[in-house]
């Protein structure tokens, strides 16, 4: 599937040449297959992961990067500083530099947003550090050619947006992103995630995705602090083995179209991902109780009307409910009459076209 991404002829130079100034938005994802535990090494999977990719739920970053004696960044979040994450922001840009050491050799000045609240529990990182690898690979197209060839752009931010989020990797690209190493997968690294938009099925070309904010508040455990548990966890090996099989099983249901499969195995990877959180030492859980009183009604209503819709979660509380276009109208009447109630908020998205170059007057 080729990527509407248009990069070089539309970058965007200031009167002053020694300015450059590009923005782009990318999307977050939801992994079907999760990335859960790390190898040795810089964001290292320790098992392949599978993900959909959404359209609405984007961060939007613009930069102006100025050359500069001294390197120094200066990045707002809704027009507010974020001191925080501008120390991931350098940490980050210094990592790239080992490949491009000219990104040292400018100041930059970020603005951020995302399209969906701040405190809606999904997960902004993985869109964030996609949006600015993108940015940051605009500029190094000034020197740098090879970044001319979109195959070669689009590897490259994957990999870099790797460096900054491990699931980052997954959102450079449309609708379905496979991130890890497997034998069984041509072109598949833990470096950076490969396209298998090409290999959808019909029937799961158009998905929708319901996210129910069950709760938006800070989790009590960080992901990467999860991660880190993975490191002893008595699962660890099993787990490792079993979501690769796992990964390669899902890619089988959404190529043949076998939704009664998908819906399964998507659901069984969901509450696996929460019972390891509750196995590991430390334990802590994450889900709400609110989130099994939704998952029962989910089922309820799948099992009384027929109607193609599973959930997944992510390493938190809140509900994603992944269904087909066509159940639209069913599915929609069910979470306004039945979820509605248990929910803090509700975003409605879909699987979306990957990054855009945007308008600068971010």
């Amino acid at each position: 599937m080729k990527m509407n991404i248009k990069i070089r002829m539309e970058m965007s130079l200031t009167t002053n040449q020694s300015t450059f100034s590009t923005a782009w938005s990318a999307p977050s994802n939801i992994a079907l297959v999760k990335y859960w535990g790390k190898l040795a090494g810089d964001q290292i999977p320790a098992n392949p992961s599978l993900s959909f990719t959404l359209e609405n739920s984007r961060t939007l970053t613009s930069m102006v990067a100025s050359e500069s004696n001294q390197f120094s960044v200066d990045y707002l979040f809704a027009g507010q500083a974020q001191p925080s994450f501008q120390q991931k922001v350098i940490k980050v840009i210094e990592k790239w530099a080992r490949e491009e050491p000219k990104l040292l050799n400018y100041s930059y000045q970020f603005n951020s947003s995302n399209s969906f609240p701040h405190s809606a529990g999904i997960a902004s990182s993985a869109s964030s550090m996609a949006a600015l690898s993108l940015c940051l690979l605009s500029l190094c197209q000034k020197w740098n050619d090879k970044l001319d060839q979109e195959e070669a752009f689009i590897k490259q931010a994957s990999h870099w947006a790797r460096l900054g989020s491990g699931s980052a990797a997954r959102s450079v690209f449309p609708k379905l992103a496979w991130w890890g190493s497997c034998s069984q997968v041509t072109g598949t690294s833990d470096k950076e995630a490969i396209n298998l938009s090409s290999r959808l099925h019909p029937s799961f070309q158009e998905m929708n995705d319901s996210i129910i904010i069950i709760d938006s508040g800070e989790k009590s455990v960080s992901s990467r602090a999860g991660h880190a548990l993975m490191d002893q966890h008595p699962y660890r090996e099993l787990r490792f083995a079993t979501a690769e099989k796992r990964a390669l099983s899902t890619l089988s249901f959404l190529e043949t179209g076998n939704w009664s499969e998908f819906e399964k195995i998507v659901e069984i990877e969901a509450l696996e991902l929460h019972s390891l959180m509750m196995t590991s030492e430390p334990s802590f859980i994450l889900m709400k109780p609110d989130t099994l009183r939704a998952i029962d009604l989910l089922r309820a209503f799948r099992a009384e009307t027929g109607t193609q819709i599973c959930f997944t979660l992510d390493a938190g509380p809140n509900l994603h409910i992944l269904y087909p276009k066509s159940e639209e109208a069913r599915v929609l009447d069910f979470i306004n009459s039945q979820l509605k109630p248990f929910a803090k908020s509700i975003i409605h998205d879909q699987l979306g076209n990957g990054p855009r170059r945007e308008n600068q007057n971010v």
